[in-house]
């Protein structure tokens, strides 16, 4: 992967720089920014930038995507977005978007995308029509070197899971009853009750396993139930909260892998109602589906995911700098399951920005962060344990 997001001014966040990686986390507090992020990586990656055949239909696109993820009223005037991946350039002026295709161009071709040509497409002739400030603020958005790929390896159309999936137990059987009658229910959520429901009637998925919990997801009748550990079977609209969140994830996750070998996914929070173990549980299976070819980006708010992830980076560079223990590094973690460090980034959002929270060093997240995260509870504790022997609190 090579993409990079730059946002100015767009919905709770003033600046952020991001460059995502096969595996991308966001993580950081309710309202920060985390979610936007997400959507507008969601937003341009869209195939229809490659496709459009005009810039009004690249406008088009741009604005009914940012209906669609629920974040159309986050622009300004003042908005700045730059994407850059190693197909296309896609720059946004305050609610004007310019699209550039760069698949095809040789890299001197690729220079003339740098801040000149930028602001001649904004109608001007030359770039001391701005100043030094301004032009630093436009060329900090553009990345002049960037790598050839040829249409063939396109990557395939991005899935969006989102928090409100919980919606799939209770209404899936009713969802076209929902959709005639016009029910105004989020157009990312209806895209994936309609995936969830595909699996769903897919034949290979009429039992599907789910070791993560420990039971198994039927077609029975046409509803979909749950087998529990003793063979009883309920509606998966009765089942626990964690398996009513985690069954539809699982299968609209598995269901695109089996149908095009790879996908990209973008999955708000993975921990939603399940137990911490779980949680590791879940991430070490989504992960072992992904394989290679498939690509990452979550937002969570669980401290219990970031430890996870650091125990599937540090898997890997254990065997990777020990390669005969690999097989015992295997028995303890899932070799599926690992993650390259060089193929990871992870963010946290808030206060109108971000950070990464990754020890470029040890390319792994910071013990630092994961203590701040985690919040200030040790600290309280330890300061109640001074008082209750008389000393004073630090």
């Amino acid at each position: 992967m090579n993409e990079k997001l730059t946002v100015r001014n767009f919905g709770p966040i003033d600046y952020a720089e991001v460059e995502f990686k096969r595996v991308t986390v966001f993580i950081g507090p309710t309202g920060g920014g985390k979610s936007t992020l997400a959507k507008l990586a969601a937003v341009f990656r869209d195939r229809d930038f490659l496709l459009a055949e005009s810039p009004e239909v690249d406008q088009r696109t741009y604005d009914e995507s940012l209906h669609y993820f629920g974040i159309s009223g986050f622009d300004r005037t003042d908005t700045v977005l730059s994407w850059v991946s190693s197909e296309v350039q896609v720059s946004v002026f305050g609610r004007t978007l310019y699209v550039e295709e760069i698949r095809s161009l040789s890299q001197e071709d690729r220079e003339e995308l740098k801040l000149v040509h930028l602001l001649k497409r904004r109608g001007l002739s030359e770039a001391d029509a701005l100043s030094e400030a301004e032009k630093k603020e436009l060329g900090e958005l553009l990345i002049a070197s960037l790598s050839r790929v040829s249409l063939s390896a396109k990557a395939p159309e991005t899935c969006y899971v989102p928090a409100e999936r919980l919606f799939a137990a209770a209404i899936s059987s009713g969802l076209a009853g929902l959709v005639l009658k016009g029910v105004a229910l989020p157009k990312a959520l209806l895209s994936f009750l309609n995936n969830f429901q595909l699996a769903s009637q897919e034949e290979d998925f009429e039992v599907f396993d789910i070791p993560a919990l420990g039971v198994r997801h039927r077609i029975v009748n046409g509803i979909n139930k749950i087998e529990l550990a003793e063979k009883k079977l309920v509606d998966l609209a009765l089942s626990a909260s964690g398996i009513q969140a985690v069954v539809p994830l699982m299968m609209v996750v598995e269901h695109r892998i089996h149908q095009e070998g790879k996908g990209r996914f973008i999955v708000e929070e993975p921990e939603l109602n399940i137990f911490p173990d779980t949680q590791r549980k879940v991430l070490q299976d989504v992960m072992k589906w992904l394989g290679k070819e498939s690509d990452l980006v979550t937002t969570t708010h669980s401290p219990y995911i970031l430890s996870h992830l650091n125990l599937l980076l540090y898997a890997h560079q254990v065997a990777a700098e020990h390669p005969e223990r690999a097989d015992d590094v295997a028995k303890l973690v899932p070799r599926e399951s690992w993650i390259d460090p060089t193929e990871f980034a992870a963010y946290y959002v808030g206060e109108g920005g971000v950070r990464s929270i990754v020890n470029a060093d040890l390319g792994l997240i910071d013990d630092n962060e994961l203590d701040g995260i985690a919040g200030d509870q040790a600290d309280a504790f330890d300061n109640l344990i001074r008082l209750s022997k008389g000393f004073a609190v630090e």
